[in-house]
């Protein structure tokens, strides 16, 4: 199942896409990561890192720290998406509120 759909139409195209603006470039480090993801590889965790906030073990892909909220995962997708909708929406010169977290 995870090779067909590394293999599937539109997979890989952040791989190609030249970066439309400075918060869409992303950097060495943060590309060897979403390589390594993508290949399914470990990740180069340091032992610091063997426990997430929750107290459950770090799994060697990362995946429980994309989904627990203590880890971070969820909240940083969403600041980054509500982000990136801010930024368009200026850009298009409409006005709006970007919501405010607790």
């Amino acid at each position: 199942a995870r090779l067909r759909s590394i293999h599937g139409t539109g997979s890989g195209s952040w791989l190609e896409a030249a970066p439309s603006s400075d918060k869409l470039t992303l950097e060495p480090c943060e590309f060897r990561l979403a390589a390594l993801m993508r290949l399914r590889c470990p990740m180069p965790f340091e032992s610091w890192l063997a426990k997430c906030e929750c107290g459950r073990p770090v799994d060697e892909h990362g995946y429980h720290l994309l989904t627990c909220k203590h880890g971070g995962g969820p909240v940083w997708q969403h600041d980054s998406v509500t982000a990136g909708w801010s930024e368009c929406l200026r850009d298009l010169g409409l006005h709006h509120k970007k919501e405010v977290r607790d």
